[in-house]
């Protein structure tokens, strides 16, 4: 369904000076993508209301910039095609730095990259707000979901699953955490550090039930479990002690005591 309408009706809020420039700019150039045919779905009221809690919810420059960003792109129906650009854009320029360093002066016509994505950067860039670049990212993948209704999970295994296995996984996420109707996305990801199960990231939460993260609970257990028993024996000795201070023989004794705390040091790896 179009929310050409949804999202048009905020085209009058008021952008800072640079950002109303954007969408000047996106009035006076051509796309290569045609835009999408208006839906006669009607407007939900829930719909409408989902709208208006997303434009509310993008702020500051990065914010501004956002809302122009997704009312065009929703406007000729290249969300998608947008929002992986932004992804990539968020990424390179996370890991690399020759491309942040160049990034102001890189040819945006040489990049497999939407129209709309090209016209946005190339403002940005003669605005010099780049710097902003990394958060629209950001601020535009959240709000999408939002009015996609999207719930993503990142799944990690220590191998591949299969597809009898990742249905069975998707199936039971889609119980715990998709509940209402949300499109749930699970991603993939291999990790054999994790020897075995999964760690499951839900954005809100991490669920750790790998054999690796188990291995270290039960390390753990046993540590603390060893250093209890060489306290315990510590302060028995140290009782032993008291009772014979001042007696024959405690030189004798105190170096047997020293030589059972060594050995139970060496036990515990301390």
């Amino acid at each position: 369904r179009s929310i050409t309408t949804m999202l048009s009706r905020f085209a009058a809020l008021r952008f800072s000076a640079r950002p109303a420039c954007v969408a000047a700019s996106y009035a006076n150039r051509s796309f290569a993508a045609e835009a999408a045919a208006p839906s006669d779905a009607a407007i939900t009221a829930d719909e409408e209301a989902l709208a208006a809690e997303v434009m509310a919810n993008l702020r500051g420059v990065a914010g501004k910039y956002t809302r122009v960003l997704l009312m065009r792109s929703f406007e000729l129906g290249c969300e998608e095609d947008v929002r992986r650009d932004l992804a990539e854009f968020d990424d390179t320029l996370k890991r690399s730095l020759t491309f942040r360093t160049n990034f102001g002066h890189l040819d945006m016509s040489l990049l497999p990259i939407h129209d709309v994505t090209r016209v946005f950067v190339e403002e940005l860039r003669k605005n010099k707000h780049s710097k902003h670049l990394r958060q629209i990212a950001k601020d535009f993948e959240r709000s999408v979901r939002e009015v996609n209704n999207e719930k993503h999970i990142t799944v990690t295994t220590a191998k591949e699953l299969s597809e009898e296995e990742f249905n069975k996984v998707y199936d039971d996420l889609a119980k715990t955490h998709a509940p209402d109707g949300q499109e749930l996305i699970v991603t993939t990801e291999v990790d054999p550090s994790i020897i075995g199960g999964m760690v499951v990231d839900t954005g809100e939460a991490m669920i750790d039930i790998s054999v690796s993260a188990i291995l270290d609970r039960w390390g753990n257990a046993l540590k603390a479990g060893l250093r209890a028993e060489s306290d315990a024996r510590s302060q028995m000795l140290q009782r032993e002690i008291n009772k014979t201070s001042g007696k024959t023989g405690n030189a004798e004794y105190l170096a047997k005591v020293e030589e059972g705390v060594k050995e139970l040091e060496k036990q515990v790896g301390w």
